[in-house]
């Protein structure tokens, strides 16, 4: 084989690899941190969704009611993108591990006393819940932009992070109004 042969090989295989690559629209570049960030984020965020599903029946406040259909609108999407790189690594989501699950996860009773509740005891406790959930999200996402891989789970833990602070002090705001 001539050299010049060998080469335009060469040339085209590449040319080939990249085109496959570019073409794949995964995220191949991810770690076991990433799995467990992306798993954990998607039970964390569904217990959030629901969390805030019990607002529209059971608030006495608008701003409780505009704030949970706020993280309804961000976690939904989020979710879908998560169980999508999930599948791009070709990776079955994880138990959450610890009794207690992702941080900030509420127990089962813990749940049922937020869906029992009404009106200002609601706003309350919803409140007080959804902070300790958002810290938990906060926490997580944090660990993920310090041991996690791919780009795209570093840039979803970023996001996370600035939304839920932003969050976190307008619930703070319905605790002390």
């Amino acid at each position: 084989m001539t050299t010049v042969r060998a080469l335009r090989i060469l040339v085209v295989g590449l040319a080939l690899l990249l085109v496959g690559a570019a073409c794949s629209g995964g995220d191949p570049a991810h770690n076991q941190a990433d799995i467990t960030f992306v798993s954990g984020m998607i039970a964390h965020h569904a217990q959030a969704v629901v969390m805030s599903g019990y607002a529209e029946e059971r608030a006495a406040r608008a701003d409780v009611n505009k704030l949970a259909a706020e993280i309804t609108a961000a976690q939904d999407p989020e979710i879908e993108k998560m169980e999508g790189l999930l599948e791009d690594w070709d990776a079955a989501p994880q138990a959450s591990g610890a009794a207690g699950g992702p941080l900030g996860m509420l127990s089962a009773p813990q749940l049922q006393a937020l869906k029992d509740s009404e009106g200002p005891a609601f706003d309350r406790l919803f409140a007080e819940q959804m902070i300790r959930h958002h810290q938990g999200a906060v926490t997580a996402a944090r660990d993920e932009l310090e041991k996690g891989e791919s780009e795209t789970a570093k840039e979803l833990a970023q996001a996370i992070i600035d939304r839920q602070n932003e969050q976190i002090s307008a619930l703070e705001k319905v605790l002390s109004g």
